[in-house]
């Protein structure tokens, strides 16, 4: 059993799962119940506790490039700086680099979402928020501008960017509709940081709802 106690309650609580996410933990108290996120100063874990084991075996090396790219906030007006990964659908290995490939995009398009709304053409890729292992390396790699928030929308928590200014979340949706057009109109982005990262057997079980070629 997964058992902790709030530090600023002193109250002990059981959890069905706990996982790590930089310097946050994602709780889910029953089997398909709500997550909710704590600062890992508020969380004291019990002896016993299952987290996902972090010194796995590696199988191979990885590289995550990075991309930025500037946004207007929505809350604060100001331009704030957005980092992601674009990844291919078909293999989230595969880092989907300039000239975007729109051809190999559109093999994976949701074409039910593009139906409802043709503004945007949902390519086949993958983006901050979308691929847990990524994510996490996200996080780790850049705390003051990354972070771990609950979205209302997709009634989840995963992770966002964070306004320079005002600390807004700057939720996935937004990110992935921006980076659809810049595919879509062949806009190039800056390549803010190319990160390598060990391929564990631990990193596939986190990507086994993802198509993977290693």
């Amino acid at each position: 059993m997964n058992k902790f106690v709030n530090t600023k309650t002193g109250k002990l609580y059981t959890a069905y799962s706990i996982r790590e996410i930089g310097d946050k933990y994602v709780v889910v108290f029953k089997k398909g119940g709500k997550e909710y996120t704590y600062d890992r100063y508020t969380i004291d874990l019990m002896t016993g506790c299952d987290l996902s084991s972090t010194n796995d075996v590696p199988t191979s090396t990885g590289k995550l490039i990075v991309y930025s790219y500037d946004k207007t906030c929505y809350n604060c007006g100001e331009k704030t700086q957005i980092l992601t990964y674009i990844v291919y659908t078909g293999n989230i290995l595969d880092n989907f680099t300039y000239p975007w490939d729109k051809i190999k995009a559109l093999k994976y398009q949701n074409t039910e979402l593009h139906m409802i709304n043709e503004d945007i053409e949902y390519y086949g890729v993958k983006v901050l928020g979308d691929v847990f292992s990524f994510d996490e390396i996200m996080v780790n790699k850049y705390p003051k501008r990354i972070s771990v928030a609950y979205s209302k929308t997709l009634r989840r928590s995963y992770a966002m960017n964070i306004c320079e200014h005002c600390k807004a979340i700057q939720g996935k949706n937004f990110v992935y509709k921006d980076i659809n057009c810049f595919i879509r109109d062949m806009t190039p982005l800056n390549v803010f940081d190319t990160i390598s990262f060990q391929i564990t057997n631990d990193f596939l079980k986190k990507c086994k709802n993802h198509y993977i070629t290693p």
